[in-house]
């Protein structure tokens, strides 16, 4: 499991914890409910794949009234142990080759996102005019910027606020949908596309915390201080979804929306969050530290320019990385149905032989 899903895993663990066991244990004894539930969570996670067929099998059972001592009495094929041998050698192979085109598939998403993020970085700290000439930003981490950019803190370009509407319902209180910091964790872009969860607020939090398009949204608190601040984009308005708990709901005022929140998503402003973030076994960034965040300001022109050129040169890469997951999702069901035939007898391993390699060349003109 690489770093980020462990992250993602882990805040959202905590994140349930603050909103369910709040006021019943004290933080440092959270642990001792959590851990018993994720060690069950993962033994039932270790059971899906086979868990349709268990349940399939225990529902055939039972209504044919068999028991287990007759289900151990069923035969079953049974080849010779030559070409059980031979089987295995053969799967074995074909795994390999198919494993070799996966890892090479995922090797080529994982340097899409490197260069995606570095085009943010390129692009929002320095423009895309290359003929502009530049100053000193005044600012050590932020280095040089166009001489007709300017420099301002958060505050001073839009209003941060720290969410404090939770999971919980209160009957006095009004009925709304909550975008939740796992919405904003796993999403660019907040839309009505989303399955936001049922809650209830205050007519003045609904006020102050009511989701309009060009917000930014925030997390505010990870187990490590070098994942927080993962923003997300408004990209509508809506009339009941409001910004939910440890997430900084971030409301343009003297900049453009879309982009302050690829501002957001420059290395500066991680490496920012995450020596600002306080903590020891869990981290979270103040309001005080988010305002404080200096923000490259172009005019709001350029701002809108910088933002298109962005949305076409990271539209070509995500389309890429977007095939690249379907010829990995195709190439896995092949194998698992390679292995299922084979080791039923429905295929011969020899007869497969070549199908593999052609298999492979031919999953990109499936696709297209």
């Amino acid at each position: 499991m690489n770093k980020k899903v462990h992250n993602q895993i882990v805040s959202f663990i905590w994140s349930i914890a603050d909103d369910v066991l709040r006021d019943v244990f004290v933080r440092g004894k959270y642990r001792d409910i959590i851990l018993p539930f994720v060690v069950l969570r993962r033994l039932d996670a270790l059971l899906v794949p086979t868990k349709d067929k268990v349940l399939e099998a225990t529902d055939f059972m039972t209504k044919e009234n068999i028991d287990f001592p007759t289900f151990k009495s069923e035969y079953l094929p049974l080849p010779p142990i030559d070409e059980q041998t031979s089987i295995g050698a053969y799967l074995d192979r074909k795994a390999k080759q198919i494993d070799e085109f996966v890892s090479k598939k995922e090797r080529m998403i994982e340097l899409l996102e490197e260069q995606k993020k570095a085009i943010i970085n390129q692009v929002v700290s320095k423009g895309i005019n290359q003929k502009a000439k530049f100053k000193d930003s005044g600012v050590e981490w932020l280095g040089k910027i166009p001489e007709h950019w300017e420099v301002k803190k958060l505050k001073y370009v839009a209003f941060a606020n720290p969410s404090n509407i939770d999971k919980k319902s209160e009957d006095k209180e009004e009925s709304i949908l909550l975008c939740n910091y796992v919405d904003v964790y796993r999403n660019d872009f907040i839309s009505s596309e989303l399955n936001f969860m049922k809650a209830t607020a205050s007519k003045n939090q609904i006020k102050k915390f009511l989701l309009k398009k060009g917000d930014v949204l925030a997390t505010k608190d990870s187990e490590t201080p070098d994942d927080i601040g993962n923003p997300a984009l408004v990209v509508e308005d809506f009339n009941n979804v409001v910004c939910g708990y440890h997430l900084t709901h971030v409301k343009p005022k003297e900049i453009n929306g879309d982009f302050l929140f690829r501002f957001f998503q420059t290395q500066y402003v991680k490496s920012y969050f995450a020596i600002s973030a306080n903590g020891v076994t869990r981290f979270g960034l103040g309001v005080d530290k988010f305002n404080s965040v200096q923000v490259f300001c172009p005019p709001k022109e350029e701002q809108s320019r910088i933002t298109e050129f962005l949305e076409n040169e990271l539209k070509i890469r995500n389309n890429i990385i977007i095939k690249a997951h379907t010829e990995i999702t195709k190439i896995k069901e092949y194998k698992e149905s390679l292995i299922t035939n084979i080791v039923t007898g429905k295929l011969k391993a020899p007869a497969c032989d070549r199908d593999v390699t052609e298999r492979i060349k031919n999953v990109k003109y499936e696709l297209n």
